[in-house]
């Protein structure tokens, strides 16, 4: 993970970034549970959304242990609500206030959440219709065969 990130150059010009790289780990040290490629493709995403990684790295490490999903979906919903503005402006804004950026992948991360238990209760609503529908079909069935043999 270390190479991976100097190789991003997420340290600037630093003569030793390996200290930088240190001052990552103290602050969020899940880096350690979460697999490099996993860890450099969210830097990666970070950069190509028009951030500048390092600052927002730097300024709050914990940004690269949300999946690049994540981090892409949270830019999204940022951007929503905050009325679509262009991804670059966002970006310079998110940049001046990493903390935005963290809220937004927080609230994408909300958003998706409700969006799978709707989802889930959606379903199970549907499965528990079907079944009564079913029930009460049989019951009428039930009911005409009864008054043919009565």
């Amino acid at each position: 993970t270390r190479k991976g990130l100097i190789d991003l150059n997420l340290f600037g010009d630093e003569t030793e970034p390996h200290e930088s790289y240190y001052s990552i780990i103290r602050a969020a040290p899940q880096l350690y549970r979460l697999l490099p490629e996993d860890v450099l493709a969210s830097a990666t995403i970070l950069s190509n959304l028009g951030f500048n990684a390092s600052l927002l790295i730097s300024t709050n490490p914990t940004i690269i242990t949300y999946l690049p999903d994540d981090i892409t979906y949270g830019f999204q919903f940022l951007s929503t609500m905050m009325g679509n503005p262009s991804p670059a402006f966002l970006a310079q804004l998110c940049d001046a206030n990493p903390a935005l950026l963290l809220q937004g992948i927080d609230g994408g991360l909300q958003e998706r959440s409700v969006e799978r238990a709707l989802g889930a209760a959606g379903s199970a609503a549907y499965d528990a219709n079907k079944k009564v529908a079913v029930d009460s079909a049989c019951l009428e069935a039930l009911e005409g065969v009864i008054r043919v043999v009565v």
